[in-house]
């Protein structure tokens, strides 16, 4: 997985249907798509103002975004 950083996940979650909720302090909070749901129901949250995120990190956001059913290749194609 290429590094990325609060810029490119933005532009990822807004391509996969994500509709952008408020902004919390340093973080921004998505809604999903109507046809996706993850188990915990509860909204997508970014950190901001990050030009690079650290490789555990990066894995988390892919791993929550893969929670609401979305493939690797689906996310890797918006990234």
């Amino acid at each position: 997985m290429k590094a990325f950083g609060s810029r490119d996940l933005i532009r990822c979650v807004e391509c996969l249907g994500f509709k952008f909720n408020r902004q919390s302090s340093h973080h921004l909070i998505y809604e999903p798509p109507k046809n996706r749901q993850n188990p915990e129901h509860r909204p997508y949250s970014i950190q901001i103002g990050k030009k690079s995120y650290i490789p555990h990190s990066r894995s988390r956001y892919i791993s929550e975004l893969k929670s609401y059913g979305f493939t690797k290749d689906q996310i890797e194609k918006c990234l």
